[in-house]
């Protein structure tokens, strides 16, 4: 993704808004809102990159732990990882399933699968981060890759949020004092359209859009039940390498200046995030800046500081979306037509 300016307007404004932010935070309180230990998480996407670090955090708190993906070789190694990571080796639990997101109804079968080596008792926390993008121009887009990025971004997540809804939200549910908690992993790149990622962006967005929607139907429900949507930039993962192969070169010149987080480092960020409770997580300030550019009417975490974060973006975009258009046009201009680039 693009990086937004550095100036001293910037920084200061950029400052402030952290001050407030801090200040605000502190009003509320520092309750711990996401306790895992003793709790059983299921999280989708775990082979690697993010997923798989987030796994042997949940590990590392004490919690047990069943991974998800279609790579069966590579979960066995994540869960020795996990028993290596765990703070209570003795007692915790760990466990993976090979599914295949795109496959449909394979999510009532996997809800069903967790909770028989749970000892049939309903999951606690679930985490839907299975996605990949392919990032090319619009045009050397195959309809197939479309087809299958919306399959496993969208409809893939959605089918497992759905299926576990219908065991949380069922009328003979318990009505419990702590949350089941549903996260969902979306993208920054919602926030800030850059070429390249035409088909990536949509399937997130459309993504986001479920959420919000999910966020204002959960109340109608009295079980208790927590939704979080964690927004990741670009990370220093096996996947990042591998967008880098078909990566357009304009969309390497856009991003020339951003440098991918380690996922670790994240992985820090969001569930400092869920602790505090936020409905939106971010790890860095360039992908909040990016929400509260369009933030619209989705849920806030905090209404002091995203309406100012919301006036800063909208500062910044004054300027921001003019200088991608003119760089795009510059290159244009010096590289010719895109079918006589060659990816680096």
């Amino acid at each position: 993704m693009a990086t937004l300016p550095s100036s001293w307007l910037s920084i200061a404004i950029a400052s402030f808004v952290v001050v407030i932010t801090v200040f605000a935070m502190g009003l509320f309180g520092k309750k711990n809102q996401f306790q895992v230990e003793g709790k059983t998480v299921l999280m989708t996407g775990t082979s690697q990159g993010m997923g798989r670090c987030a796994v042997k955090e949940f590990a590392a708190r004490g919690a047990n732990v069943i991974v998800v993906s279609r790579n069966a070789e590579k979960l066995k190694e994540v869960v020795e990882e996990m028993k290596a990571a765990a703070k209570y080796p003795e007692k915790q639990r760990f466990h993976y399933i090979s599914a295949d997101v795109r496959v449909p109804n394979y999510a009532t079968a996997l809800i069903e699968e967790a909770t028989r080596w749970n000892n049939g008792q309903p999951l606690d926390i679930v985490w839907s981060n299975a996605g990949y993008s392919i990032p090319r121009l619009l045009m050397d887009m195959p309809m197939e890759e479309m087809r299958d990025m919306m399959d496993t971004n969208y409809y893939g997540s959605i089918e497992l949020i759905l299926a576990i809804l219908r065991v949380w939200l069922d009328p003979s549910f318990p009505v419990e004092k702590q949350p089941r908690h549903l996260i969902v992993t979306i993208s920054a790149i919602v926030w800030c359209n850059v070429a390249g990622y035409g088909t990536y962006a949509p399937s997130k967005g459309a993504l986001r859009c479920f959420v919000d929607v999910l966020a204002q139907e959960l109340p109608l429900y009295p079980q208790n039940v927590k939704l979080s949507a964690v927004i990741p930039g670009n990370m220093s993962t096996e996947g990042f390498e591998r967008e880098n192969t078909t990566k357009p070169l304009i969309t390497q010149k856009l991003e020339e200046t951003e440098s991918p987080d380690p996922p670790e480092q994240c992985v820090q960020a969001y569930f400092k995030g869920l602790e505090e409770g936020r409905y939106y997580i971010t790890a860095n300030f360039l992908n909040s800046v990016m929400v509260w550019a369009g933030l619209g009417s989705s849920p806030r975490n905090n209404w002091i500081s995203d309406t100012l974060g919301s006036w800063l973006a909208s500062l910044v975009w004054l300027w921001f979306r003019p200088e991608l258009d003119r760089t795009t046009r510059a290159f244009a201009k010096q590289h010719g037509h895109p079918a006589t680039w060659k990816t680096k």
